[in-house]
Formats: structure tokens, C-alpha cells, sequence
């Protein structure tokens, strides 16, 4: 499943949560009320392992000199981008791992009249299938779970919007099945979140030469998309296919043992901790520590991500 890690900045007390901060707030009081800015970690890391969030600053070196961006939800196309500073500068970097590994986070927006950048920062939404209950809970149902619960639930799969909607005006969210009218054989294509494009896609169901539609505003497919299902509700249409088989393939593969070594010390000596229910992988040698996450799973995935882009062993 996606890496559900956030901070929220308060825009009463002027401070920034970090993920550590937030796991009491309700999801009402941190995605609904307007009182927190939620800002979601965007799965890479910069050049020191800094990782990168929505509303970040970053520097990234274009022939030899430091351009400044901002890292934004672009809802045109359903995924996170660089938006260059400078309105001179037309060249933004994309959000990839062969170009995060250059990047450097110098701040973020919200220590800098973030009162600009609110109007664009996106709405969030999840839906939650219960495996065991055969069940899809809807986002109104969900808001009066803390954030750890809602990220901690055993035995569900939470399924983020996309933030793009149907033809019909529905809300596409991960895990959807969709076809695309535009399409004469209206080929289904299952919608997941894609690493590599910092954002969502759509997968194919059949094999095939099919072009995906793109996701977001911006994109003339979107206005052609019908939603007939989804993989929990419906997996016969998506030929049982899970987001997690899907999740599975992308994955970059991992070393055999279960953490990578540590980046800074080159010690095997890591091991998973956990401090008030937020999960996180540290070195016991020289103390180094990786991201934190409500699921250890999802903490393992970015101490070893982190190993990965630094150039350590594999």
C-alpha cells in the first residue's frame, strides 16, 4: 500500500508537527477542521536522506548552479512536482529517484507566509475495506478514528483519493477499476499509487500494447473514465489482481536480510523500535534513524529506501 507518513503544520500555534506530534489528533481535527495543513511524505528522500514532503523548499543543481522550487501537489496530474521559484525558470526537476538523489530540502513553506501556498495545499480523503468483515467504510465514517488508528487498522487496506473524479463525478480513489469511454474496447485498468511518478496511475488489467489513461484535472481522459469496481469488492473484474500484487511488482527489490545496512556506518547492527505506536528503524552502533511510520512494515520500507538512494550496500 502507499507510505501514509505526514507532518501538519498548526496555523494557530505556528509550529510544525511532525509525524511524532500528530498520532492523538482525530482525522476530523487533521484533514477537516482548518486548523492543521497536512502534508504528505512523498516517498523519497533528498541527498542527505532528508525526506521529502509537500510543502518542502528544495535546491536542485541545473548547469552548475542552485535553482530553488517547491514541492506541490499538482491536481492536474494526480501527482507531486516541482514548481520552480523563479517565474523565469521553465525547468523544474521531476520527483523520481534519479533526480530526488540531487535534490537538497532547504525549509518548507509554512515557515514562510505559508498563508500563499494554503489555497493549493490538497484535501485528503481515505475509504477503509475491513478484509475480515467484507466491508468498505467511507471517509465520513472514519474521521473520528485518531490518525494512528486509521493507519494502524488490522486486517484493512486504506485507500487514499485520488483526488481526480469520474465522469460521473465520483471520487476516484486507489484501488478503483476503471474505463476509459474514449477507449472502443473500454479496457479496465486498476488505479494505484505509483512511486516512480509520485503520484497515481492506472495499471492495465490485460496485457497488452493499451496505452493507461492519465490521471488528474488536466488530462482529457479523466473526463472519460467510468468507475465499474474496485479490487476488494469486486477482483473478479480485475482478475484478482491486488493493489498489493501491484504494490509487490513496483517494489524495488530489497537485500535478503530483512534491514539494509546502515548508510552512515555500514553496520548490521539495525533493529525496529517503536515509541508511543510510531514505528521507526535505527542503527545501534552510531544511532542513525529512519523515517517513522505507523506500520513498522512501512518504517522498514523507508530505512531501507533511504540505504538504497545514499548508494550503500545492497
Amino acid at each position: 500500500m502507499s507510505r501514509f507518513a505526514f507532518r501538519a503544520w498548526d496555523t494557530q500555534e505556528k509550529r510544525m508537527l511532525l509525524q511524532t506530534d500528530i498520532p492523538a489528533l482525530s482525522v476530523q481535527e487533521l484533514f477537516c477542521s482548518g486548523r492543521y495543513i497536512a502534508m504528505q511524505w512523498i516517498g523519497e528522500y533528498d541527498k542527505h536522506r532528508t525526506p521529502i514532503y509537500e510543502g518542502d523548499c528544495i535546491s536542485y543543481p541545473i548547469q552548475s548552479e542552485e535553482k530553488l522550487y517547491t514541492v506541490a501537489w499538482d491536481v492536474r496530474q494526480a501527482s507531486f512536482k516541482a514548481v520552480p521559484t523563479d517565474k523565469e525558470n521553465k525547468v523544474a526537476p521531476g520527483l523520481n529517484p534519479g533526480t530526488t538523489k540531487s535534490l537538497t530540502v532547504t525549509g518548507n513553506i509554512h515557515g514562510n507566509n505559508y498563508d500563499d501556498m494554503r489555497a493549493a495545499m490538497r484535501r485528503f480523503k481515505f475509504r477503509v475495506w475491513g478484509d475480515e468483515q467484507k466491508i468498505m467504510l467511507p471517509w465520513e465514517e472514519l474521521r473520528e478514528l485518531s490518525a494512528q488508528e486509521l493507519f494502524s487498522l488490522e486486517n484493512c487496506a486504506v485507500m487514499q483519493w485520488t483526488g481526480c473524479r469520474s465522469s460521473r463525478g465520483e471520487p476516484i480513489y486507489e484501488g478503483d477499476i476503471v474505463v476509459n469511454l474514449k477507449d472502443k474496447k473500454e479496457e479496465p485498468y486498476i488505479i494505484y499509487w505509483s512511486g516512480g511518478l509520485a503520484g497515481f496511475s492506472a495499471k492495465p488489467i490485460y496485457p497488452g500494447t493499451y496505452i493507461a489513461p492519465s490521471l488528474g484535472s488536466g488530462s482529457e481522459s479523466v473526463n472519460k473514465l467510468v468507475i465499474v469496481g474496485n479490487v476488494k469488492q469486486h477482483p473478479d473484474i480485475a482478475r484478482y489482481q491486488t493493489l498489493e500484487s501491484i504494490y509487490s511488482e513496483n517494489a524495488p527489490p530489497l537485500t535478503q536480510s530483512k534491514y539494509n545496512l546502515c548508510p552512515f556506518c555500514e553496520s548490521d547492527n539495525v533493529d525496529l523500535e517503536c515509541d508511543d505506536g510510531i514505528w521507526y528503524v535505527q542503527c545501534e552502533d552510531c544511532g542513525a534513524q529512519g523515517g517513522t511510520a505507523y506500520m513498522p512494515e512501512n518504517a522498514i520500507t523507508m530505512w531501507n529506501n533511504a540505504n538504497r538512494q545514499g548508494g550503500g550496500e545492497e
